[in-house]
């Protein structure tokens, strides 16, 4: 759908739930590229240690966001543990955060919706979240509206929501930096194996320090990588912890560490549609 469309749609539309149009790969969309030009990302998010993959590599991180009044995201947590910037240009958005303590089942209030009842973000906040505040033992949130010109910082693993009160228009990131990627590593390298072995070898080639912490926190764990595994003939995931694990498997510290293997020796096959498949030649 052509841009000028989605705007006649946001507003003369009178859908309950309306369209809420998220944007991603704007750096390649040869139309509106021009938009990453036009501001700059907050000083305090900055660093992002998925930028060594390159655009092309690193899982989807920008979006514009453009929605009427009525439309909204339902109740979601980050993917990969990754934390969130949102910076609205126009409009106002009210938001819902609950801690990462919360359940699945209660953050979602899935008993308290109606059969046949969807959980659109409208229908969340004017239904759903009201019986949560209700019924369930609640003792941290944050509720609050979002201005033009506000930036709101979503920490990983916080479940989320927003309501857009009138037309909005937003910029949004999700990165990793010191502060989260402990836990971002632990979901990508079983999440996303294949991205993960990529990414190991792009932090020894240009960030040895942010390698070795990798590197310890998969000995700490008895981790090791999708592609060690092939290589090694050992049965993926492989875990000291795990029970599927050989318990005739006994590793050193120096199994869990990259030869230097030159990044040119690793191919892609373009076949497999889900991932990129790590092959060494």
């Amino acid at each position: 759908m052509k841009l000028k469309y989605f705007i006649e749609y946001m507003l003369y539309n009178k859908d309950d739930s309306p369209l809420y149009l998220f944007q991603s790969s704007i750096e390649s969309r040869k139309k509106i590229k021009e938009i990453v030009r036009d501001y700059k990302v907050p000083k305090y998010f900055q660093d992002d240690y998925f930028k060594i993959l390159g655009v092309d590599q690193r899982p989807p991180y920008r979006w514009l966001l453009i929605g009427p009044r009525r439309s909204g995201t339902t109740i979601h947590c980050d993917p990969l543990s990754t934390s969130a910037w949102n910076t609205s240009i126009q409009g106002h958005k009210k938001w819902i955060l609950f801690p990462p303590s919360f359940s699945k089942e209660v953050a979602k209030g899935k008993k308290y919706k109606e059969k046949g009842a969807d959980d659109e973000a409208v229908h969340y906040f004017k239904y759903i979240y009201p019986q949560i505040l209700k019924n369930e033992n609640i003792e941290k949130r944050y509720e609050f509206v979002q201005r033009p010109g506000e930036t709101v910082f979503v920490p990983g693993r916080w479940w989320h929501c927003v309501l857009n009160l009138d037309e909005t228009i937003a910029i949004t990131q999700n990165y990793t930096n010191r502060g989260n990627f402990e836990r971002v590593w632990r979901d990508t390298r079983k999440a996303r194996k294949k991205m993960a072995v990529k990414w190991i070898r792009k932090m020894k080639q240009n960030d040895y320090d942010l390698y070795k912490r990798a590197i310890e926190i998969n000995k700490k764990d008895g981790f090791l990588m999708y592609d060690l595994a092939k290589m090694k003939d050992i049965e993926w995931p492989y875990s000291a912890s795990s029970s599927s694990s050989s318990s005739s498997t006994s590793l050193s510290d120096y199994d869990f560490e990259y030869s230097d293997i030159d990044m040119d020796n690793i191919e892609y096959n373009k076949e497999d549609i889900n991932e990129k498949e790590v092959k060494l030649k």
